[in-house]
């Protein structure tokens, strides 16, 4: 941890000396808003005003565009920032974790953000040719938000459900299995709720199941672990999509021993019901949030990666 304060000191005062500016972009400059994920975002924005880094988000004017571009999402903002890479308007072009580069030939992206490791790997598998450097870079979560209430959760009965994209009878199977073992079962179904309900439900709970084939971070996992709640997520490692077969696609890319326990199918996850008592008691998600994932840990991570490519440059 100290040599990790160091550096990031060492970039400080390198960026103080270069006096680069960040521009984030989610459009092109001078265009209305797409698509954008909100919680990625917040954490970006939210992370780079807690840490005093220059920055300007959605600029209106291409004057106002920063030497560094960072292109979070949007295939029209990438071929925009592409060409004052071009005209030499900026130094780096960043672009992700939100964009799927089909046309791989950009050149001038410096580098190509992922959310997780196995990302990477599925980008090469998709896309022929595929040579654009990557890094990885995942959103943080605000650990003052998604703070555990007083209310005991371990002695509760209830358990957060949080079902994705199989099947609803599988969903059924696991939430017999919970009743079986004596839980009570609170179903969420992903897309059908806000971030208060969210919340609520896993206050009331001693611990929650994922049920979703494939995550390329997982911010519902890491929002719970915040909430220290373990978690329990169905990882069947294989995913069938865009013609492809991936046997390496993770539903919990940043699960770890503090967080939670994976399973692969409801045999295995009947053997962690069983040992849940002892199991329970082992798990400390909040202090893996607040030592790998703060928004501010993550923009850090950010900061970090950026100096280093303007120092190779």
């Amino acid at each position: 941890m100290q040599f990790y304060n160091l550096f990031f000191l060492f970039c400080f005062i390198c960026n103080f000396l270069n006096g680069w500016k960040l521009t984030v972009m989610t459009r092109p400059v001078g265009k209305n808003f797409p698509w954008e994920h909100k919680a990625v975002m917040r954490s970006l924005l939210q992370g780079l005003q807690k840490i005093d880094i220059p920055f300007n988000y959605n600029p209106h004017n291409i004057t106002d565009i920063g030497d560094v571009v960072m292109v979070v999402s949007c295939e029209d903002a990438v071929k925009q920032a592409v060409n004052f890479k071009k005209n030499g308007r900026i130094k780096k072009l960043l672009v992700g974790p939100f964009f799927v580069p089909h046309q791989v030939n950009y050149k001038e992206i410096d580098l190509f953000f992922v959310p997780s490791e196995p990302v990477i790997r599925m980008c090469s598998d998709m896309l022929a040719n595929f040579s654009i450097r990557c890094a990885v870079w995942y959103a943080g979560i605000d650990e003052k938000y998604w703070m555990p209430t007083i209310f005991n959760y371990q002695k509760s009965k209830d358990v957060l459900v949080y079902w994705k994209n199989e099947e609803e009878q599988f969903c059924k199977q696991v939430e017999n299995l919970l009743r079986r073992y004596g839980w009570n079962p609170k179903r969420i179904k992903y897309g059908n709720y806000n971030i208060q309900q969210y919340k609520k439900v896993l206050s009331e709970c001693s611990f929650a199941v994922f049920l979703s084939r494939s995550e390329s971070q997982g911010m519902a996992l890491a929002e719970a672990w915040a909430m220290d709640i373990p978690t329990f997520p169905w990882n069947p490692m294989l995913l069938h999509a865009f013609g492809h077969s991936f046997d390496y696609i993770s539903s919990c890319p940043y699960l770890t021993s503090a967080t939670g326990i994976s399973w692969k199918n409801i045999l295995d996850f009947e053997s962690i019901l069983k040992s849940l008592d002892k199991l329970l008691p082992t798990f400390s998600p909040r202090n893996w949030v607040l030592e790998n994932m703060t928004d501010e840990i993550s923009v850090r991570l950010l900061v970090e990666i950026i100096e280093r490519e303007l120092w190779l440059s």
